[in-house]
């Protein structure tokens, strides 16, 4: 259903990990990568061969459609997420080298951070919280900051 958060394992990763990414219906979705950013994508790209998909489907509506539409809109438009050379360090012998900077973070911006923030309103990754441990007091207190 549009909205639903889906998964596929990650190949590369000995199927240990996941790729996130909210289904929009009519064969697009829109996800996150460390490369390309927040993007609208195709059903079959996003796949990438994989059969086993899972689908998360909140019971609960968190936010409004138009909310999540809107987000997602302003993710894309603003390349959030992608690799940009857009800062220039100095280095040897007086040459300017560019610097990559993307906003992408495997430990706190990955892919399922990102669907569950578009469709809960939640900044969460399962796999990655359950890989680390957390101090609460300290991810409360970071929360408040922003």
């Amino acid at each position: 259903m549009p909205f639903d958060i889906v998964s596929r394992k990650i190949g590369v990763s000995g199927g240990i990990a996941n790729h996130f990414a909210v289904y929009l219906g009519n064969g697009q979705v829109c996800n996150s990568s460390q490369f390309s950013g927040i993007h609208l994508d195709t059903w079959e790209n996003f796949r990438k061969g994989e059969t086993l998909i899972t689908c998360h489907h909140a019971v609960i509506p968190f936010k409004k459609r138009d909310d999540i539409i809107t987000h997602m809109a302003k993710a894309i438009n603003t390349q959030y997420g992608k690799k940009h050379w857009y800062n220039y360090t100095q280095a040897y012998y007086d040459k300017l080298i560019p610097v990559e900077k993307t906003n992408y973070d495997l430990w706190v911006r990955n892919c399922e951070h990102t669907a569950n923030g578009f469709v809960f309103g939640i900044n969460l990754s399962s796999q990655i919280s359950t890989s680390r441990s957390f101090n609460l007091k300290d991810e409360i207190a970071e929360s408040n900051n922003k």
